[in-house]
């Protein structure tokens, strides 16, 4: 059976083969040269999006009918050493995706606070970047969305080819807005009239969304009537206050990063195409086969990471957002 792994070495945890699950119960006009904003400072974010009510949980190939949560957080899962959820049957996917919300929203919780060691701001990380490749593998949109609003969205949540925590690429405004319970700030919509504008949140402002029409025919595109019908094509980072956010992907790459860095994180994903702009600078795009449809692209000036973009592969490679 396959697993989730990746290219670069991580701190994993001794668990079994089989999942074994004890969380604690409750533990949540604008340029396209966005990576130095100086005009917002990030305020501190110790609260998750949603508070992540479970008291017991199923785990998947286990005979008995739960877990009981106990008392005191302890978190079980090794997210890298889990199963691909395309080789699980439906019911052990949103059965994996409710444990991994859980203790997602355990570890933010202690992220978030300050102080976390390194190995729990890595579980952190790498149970973030599980839980979004097993909530795109859950079928019944219901469900999906159900889980989606207990995703916490805290300032180390990182930016996956899926989105950020509850603001994922593919979802409408309004759905957003209701899975992540904030505001999202439209802008630019009339301008562009209905085909591309932009998206922000005032609680994250290291982060800067691009949403689209969901129907781009080359042919015949059609617009949106208002901002809450387009879908977030892709989610970038920023700088703020002048300085390159610490937000990164779940491998650590991010604003100030190398080109050498993403390679050697990235291995064979990655493509290459000149930048447009910069003689020595690169489009570099992270296309993981298991989303076929969702990437990660790092804009570059031939030595250093400029630009992060994660969501629909049509979409993170806008060289200049909506113009």
């Amino acid at each position: 059976m396959a697993t989730m792994t990746r290219t670069r070495p991580i701190l994993r945890m001794a668990v079994p083969a089989t999942l074994a699950v004890a969380i604690a119960a409750g533990c949540g006009g604008v340029p396209d040269d966005d990576s130095a904003d100086t005009t917002t400072s990030a305020p501190a974010d110790t609260t998750t999006s949603s508070v992540v009510d479970a008291t017991t949980t199923s785990v998947p190939g286990d005979t008995t009918s739960s877990t009981a949560m106990p008392t005191t957080s302890t978190t079980t899962i090794d997210p890298v050493e889990l199963a691909a959820p395309e080789d699980l049957a439906q019911a052990e996917v949103v059965e994996t995706a409710r444990a991994l919300v859980a203790q997602a929203a355990t570890l933010a919780e202690t992220v978030a606070a300050g102080g976390a060691s390194e190995a729990d701001t890595q579980r952190y990380l790498d149970t973030s970047d599980a839980l979004d490749r097993y909530l795109a593998a859950v079928e019944d949109e219901a469900a999906r969305l159900e889980l989606t609003s207990q995703v916490p969205l805290v300032a180390q949540t990182p930016l996956t080819p899926y989105g950020v925590g509850p603001l994922r690429a593919g979802m409408t405004l309004a759905e957003a807005e209701a899975a992540s319970g904030l505001d999202i700030e439209d802008g630019n919509f009339v301008d562009f009239g209905g085909f591309c504008y932009f998206g922000s949140v005032d609680s994250q402002p290291d982060l800067l969304m691009i949403l689209v029409s969901p129907d781009l025919d080359p042919e015949n595109p059609t617009p949106v009537e208002t901002p809450e019908e387009g879908i977030i094509g892709r989610v970038g980072l920023r700088g703020v206050g002048g300085e390159p956010t610490a937000r990164t992907t779940p491998a650590g790459i991010g604003l100030g990063s190398t080109e050498a860095e993403v390679y050697e994180t990235y291995g064979d994903d990655v493509r290459t195409e000149d930048h447009v702009y910069l003689e020595d600078g690169h489009y570099l795009f992270e296309e993981p086969a298991h989303a076929p449809d969702n990437g990660l692209a790092f804009f570059t000036d031939g030595e250093t990471v400029e630009n992060v973009y994660g969501g629909l592969r049509d979409i993170i490679g806008y060289v200049e957002g909506c113009a």
